[in-house]
């Protein structure tokens, strides 16, 4: 899998030779168990963050069933992305393959996965190492942990539109295209959760 940061061609060439479908759902599983640690590291910053007094008590077992969510959040949302990505990529060339739509995914979203489980470690160690000044610790290791989201985010995307390109076997703007479409969805997705959180304070 390192291949895809040193020789993403060759690894995607490889993979579209193979065509093994397992695979390409292990490699997703991987990218859930990923964001699932990321995750925890959260909660390891919401405690080092909040003052003692206005600490959230969470029990052990939420925590726990808070990351089981995610995980299986995180590989449904990549085997419906994929999904996706294959009709769209059909809609625009009459090309389907859920094999090239789900190994799209779950490449790009694995260097993603990493660039977030690494930002979260980043974070963490720069709490720990400036603990004694709060502010300049969180200040420190939000800047840190977002340079490291800023290098990895783009080189997912990139990852996403060269696997379009080679699993596909599409052209340049046709892999733009594609990517654009499925950035869209991305997006008014995160609005409408984003919503969805405003507006529920209140009702409860």
């Amino acid at each position: 899998m390192l291949g895809i940061f040193t020789n993403t061609g060759s690894t995607l060439k490889k993979t579209k030779q193979g065509h093994n479908l397992a695979r390409s759902v292990i490699v997703a599983i991987l990218v859930s168990l990923i964001v699932a640690l990321a995750v925890s590291l959260f909660f390891i910053l919401v405690t080092q963050i909040t003052p003692a007094a206005y600490k959230p008590h969470i029990s052990f077992s939420s925590i726990i069933a808070g990351l089981i969510i995610v995980f299986v959040a995180t590989f449904l949302l990549q085997l419906f992305s994929g999904y996706l990505l294959m009709l769209i990529v059909n809609a625009l060339t009459d090309k389907k393959s859920y094999f090239a739509g789900l190994t799209a995914i779950a490449y790009s979203g694995f260097v993603f996965a990493i660039g977030f489980l690494l930002a979260g470690v980043v974070r963490v160690i720069s709490l720990y190492l400036l603990s004694s000044v709060v502010v300049l610790s969180v200040l420190i290791s939000g800047f840190a942990a977002l340079i490291v989201l800023m290098i990895f985010a783009p080189l997912s995307l990139a990852v996403l539109y060269r696997a379009i390109r080679e699993l596909f076997d599409t052209d340049m703007i046709t892999a733009f295209v594609a990517v654009g479409c499925l950035g869209t969805v991305v997006v008014v997705i995160l609005l409408m959760l984003s919503s969805v959180v405003k507006m529920t304070p209140m009702y409860m």
